[in-house]
């Protein structure tokens, strides 16, 4: 309809007899008015689906990974796919051809030949990325599954929100509209962008608690460096998150009868806004305050007014929840300030002198760095668990229990192997600790037994 209109210098009608003068105009009618007759709402046939990786790939390998993935993900699937790479593309780079990056397009039938249609959901897709990625690392090609929630990543834009206008070098695109153009420039613009859901906000704060481990863990410093702009990232777009959801608090429309004290109630909520690095005893006090004015808030609820009051009072504990959770993402990055602080120190020659760090070196002198370090990794395992398993008897978290208790039985297993084999800072710390002594003598009793015993349980 654009190049009918650039044909016929602007001079294109509708149905109705109204101009359709210019590329804008003809997005808008397309987009907005023929799109529901232009695409069909039948399921489909077939479907294209895209693999890539980055410049440089081995394209021979790529190729490998890519008909693993198509067989072992499609079996009994009819498919074909084709290479494109930058030295065997057929089309011009102005035609959109010659990427940079190695990619794969196949064409898959939906249905198999015994009837099965492919499912195409988020979760779906993230198990053909978790595929692709391990038939790559089996072809040498270090390629790994991520998630847009682990960085707060913008969503991505969708063929239909745009259309492109360039294809030198990487293809520029337009938006169809103002929103997909806004779609277009978060994404280009790596603008940090966190899921809404409540199950993406989830995902969110245990990434952001796993890129803290990372940091404290590695002894990389661009890897620490790196875990830390995305732990920080993630948590920055965690309290802009809060902010907005406080935001339909503070707009939301009651009757007249406890209008004052709503007023009143948003006011203590909102204080939460300020606890960005707070200590948790001020979070403790908050959190009782916040309580305390839902239950005023809630001797003034008419009988036509309690839906709304559970809509607030949701609404208001979710703010809260959110910032206890924030509250132990600071105590984490504090944390690592102070051992970070500790390395510096080091580094110039200061030892410090908080208990910890003469207990480490206690430690160290006694068994060595090696032998320590291997306990320590495995105890600090051990303890994550732990603590999260009282979290949860104590109804602060709502995960299964039984999980972590599977996680604390791995954990203590592999703790009482290294034991057996010799660890001694391991028996060390069993001393102080029944449940790995008892794992430690349960791993000695197996080892003692015959080798045709092993599998069966202790008598």
């Amino acid at each position: 309809l654009r190049r009918l209109g650039e044909r016929h210098d602007g001079n294109v009608r509708d149905d109705r007899g109204q101009i359709v003068g210019d590329g804008k105009l003809a997005a808008d009618l397309v987009q907005k008015e023929w799109r529901g007759d232009l695409h069909s709402r039948k399921g489909r046939d077939v479907m294209h689906l895209i693999m890539s990786a980055r410049a440089g790939t081995n394209v021979e390998a790529f190729e490998n990974a890519a008909r693993d993935f198509l067989a072992e993900q499609f079996a009994g699937h009819r498919y074909v796919f084709a290479m494109h790479d930058p030295a065997n593309d057929p089309k011009e780079e102005r035609e959109g051809g010659k990427r940079p990056h190695v990619h794969a397009h196949a064409i898959i039938t939906m249905r198999s030949e015994s009837g099965d249609r492919i499912e195409t959901t988020p979760q779906v897709f993230r198990e053909w990325r978790a595929t692709m990625a391990q038939m790559a690392r089996a072809q040498g090609i270090a390629m790994e599954m991520t998630d847009r929630r682990e960085f707060a990543s913008p969503p991505a834009f969708t063929r239909n929100q745009v259309r492109p206008v360039s294809r030198e070098g990487r293809t520029e695109h337009v938006g169809t509209s103002e929103a997909a153009q806004g779609r277009y420039d978060a994404k280009r613009g790596g603008r940090r962008s966190l899921a809404k859901a409540e199950r993406s906000r989830e995902y969110a704060i245990k990434a952001a608690q796993s890129w803290q481990k990372i940091a404290l863990a590695s002894g990389d410093r661009r890897v620490v460096a790196y875990a830390e702009q995305q732990r920080d990232h993630l948590t920055a777009s965690l309290s802009a998150g809060q902010a907005e959801a406080s935001v339909n608090v503070v707009h939301a429309d009651f009757g007249s009868k406890f209008r004052a004290n709503l007023v009143t109630f948003q006011k203590v909520v909102l204080e939460g806004q300020e606890m960005r690095e707070t200590t948790r005893s001020e979070f403790e006090a908050y959190e009782k305050k916040v309580e305390t004015a839902l239950f005023r808030l809630e001797r003034s609820v008419g009988p036509d007014e309690r839906d709304d009051f559970d809509e607030v009072a949701s609404v208001a504990r979710e703010h809260v929840n959110g910032r206890r959770e924030l509250i132990e993402l600071y105590e984490l990055k504090s944390q690592a300030q102070a051992e970070q602080g500790t390395a510096t120190e080091r580094d110039n020659g200061r030892e410090p002198r908080d208990d910890a760090n003469e207990q480490w070196d206690a430690a160290v002198a006694k068994h060595g760095e090696a032998v320590v370090d291997a306990a320590n990794d495995v105890l600090v395992d051990i303890e994550t668990s732990r603590e999260s398993l009282d979290r949860i008897e104590a109804g602060e978290l709502s995960n299964d229990p039984r999980v972590l208790r599977a996680d604390i039985e791995r954990g203590l297993a592999r703790a009482a192997e290294l034991a057996v084999q010799g660890n001694t800072y391991m028996r060390e710390v069993a001393e102080k600790d029944p449940e790995l002594k008892r794992a430690i003598e349960t791993a000695e009793q197996t080892e003692e037994r015959p080798a045709e015993d092993k599998g069966k349980p202790p008598a």
